[in-house]
């Protein structure tokens, strides 16, 4: 019981230190980890849209279902921010 104590006060310990790591260098740098979460959130909604764009090809039955106009929106949309900035 002792050592998983040890194990979690470690672990804490090297967390909280990562922390203030991370914090000192979006103070120093903020422009980067800005434009790195940018990117980060317009990868995740361009993957949602081609996930979107698939579904809607799967199940196309009458015509081209919601699903699928709202993926090429969001694909479009997120490529375009993406590389033609």
């Amino acid at each position: 019981m002792e050592t998983l104590i040890k194990r979690l006060e470690r672990s804490t310990f090297i967390q909280a230190a990562l922390y203030v790591v991370i914090g000192l260098l979006i103070i120093l740098y903020p422009r980067i980890f800005f434009d790195a979460i940018v990117y980060l959130v317009a990868a995740y909604f361009a993957i949602i849209g081609l996930v979107a764009i698939i579904q809607g090809l799967r199940h196309k039955r009458d015509g081209l279902p919601a699903g699928f106009f709202y993926g090429n929106h969001l694909f479009i949309d997120r490529f375009n921010r993406l590389f033609l900035r």
